[in-house]
């Protein structure tokens, strides 16, 4: 294994760490210190590998928008039965199993940092703007196949993103956590039924 291969392993390792400490404590909780105790490791070692704890939040940035990916964006490629696909795509948008793989403290330090910070401003703006061009893609082949209504996939790709995004911003706030679960059921059933036009009908387990 190369010299580069065992960086980026380890490189990968400490995002991981650092990943939990955030989630836990927030950026102004996350030391360098604390990455490497919860590593085991000394503390030079993580600026071996990044140079600084700017550095750090930076590629963090970059960590958590590339698990956003996988989550959101890397499933859907190799899936070709459109009603597979649709049903997968509303799992992944309103299912909250789904959205605790990428932690909402984590990524809410994140978004709060790109509101003051224009290089980490333009990361998420990309991200997003790659996130809507999937989706706009993604449904424009369920139109091309005649499994959705001719419709602006553009426009229902903003629609999706605004609904997943607005429904893991109230979850935060929502006092009644199970009541919530029947809210996620009823925004897919929503959302399937603007995206198509038919009634959404869950599937038994």
């Amino acid at each position: 294994m190369s010299p580069r291969s065992l960086a980026e392993i380890r490189r990968q390792e400490i995002m991981e760490h650092f990943y939990a400490v955030v989630s836990e404590e927030g950026f102004d909780g996350a030391s360098l210190a604390k990455v490497a105790n919860r590593m085991g490791v000394n503390p030079s070692l993580l600026l071996h590998y990044f140079g600084s704890r700017d550095q750090m939040v930076m590629e963090f940035v970059d960590f958590i928008i590339s698990r956003y990916e996988k989550v959101y964006i890397d499933i859907l490629k190799d899936i070709t039965d459109p009603a597979e696909k649709l049903e997968i795509l509303m799992d992944r948008f309103f299912a909250r199993d789904w959205a605790e793989l990428v932690g909402d403290r984590a990524f809410y330090e994140c978004y709060a940092l790109s509101l003051s910070h224009p290089d980490i401003k333009k990361r998420f703006t990309t991200f997003y703007r790659k996130f809507r061009d999937t989706l706009a893609v993604e449904l424009s082949g369920l139109i091309g196949k005649g499994f959705l209504p001719e419709i602006d996939p553009g426009r229902a790709a903003d629609f999706l993103i605004v609904m997943m995004e607005g429904k893991d911003f109230y979850n935060n706030i929502a006092p009644d956590q199970e009541d919530f679960a029947s809210i996620r059921k009823h925004l897919k059933s929503i959302t399937y039924t603007v995206l198509t036009g038919k009634t959404y009908i869950e599937k038994e387990e």
